[in-house]
């Protein structure tokens, strides 16, 4: 019986010790696609604000939308690209835009809920 035990406890441990290591894969991968998305070119993004932290905005990788954190710089290219963002939300769309991105750091930051979300620089200012 203690022995079950033991080795339950084991294998608990193993997996959960695993568990970071796959995130952090997860999203190394996530940043390397993103990087190969802004790399080939103007890439879709939207204006999607949510309840919590996040930032507003998520670009589009692949079939995915990855929050993306823009420059919060009011003079910025993104800070115009903020404006019609909300005003298309306010007329009830929820536009998507083609800009040139590229990707600040391949190190994600984590909203207060946990999602994950890479800073990036708008392109073209």
């Amino acid at each position: 019986m203690k022995r079950a035990l033991l080795i339950a406890m084991a294998c608990s441990f193993a997996a959960a010790c695993s568990q970071p290591d796959k995130r952090m894969e997860l999203l190394e991968s996530t940043a390397l696609n993103l990087q190969t998305t802004f790399e080939a070119g103007p890439t879709a993004v939207r204006y999607n604000p949510v309840e919590c932290d996040c930032p507003p905005f998520e670009a589009q990788a692949d079939d995915r939308w990855i929050r993306v954190a823009l420059p919060e710089d009011p003079e910025s290219a993104a800070a115009t690209l903020l404006a019609t963002g909300k005003s298309d939300l306010e007329d009830g769309a929820l536009a998507t835009y083609q800009v040139s991105l590229e990707l600040d750091s391949s190190s994600p930051h984590f909203c207060a809920n946990g999602t994950p979300f890479f800073e990036v620089e708008l392109l073209g200012e």
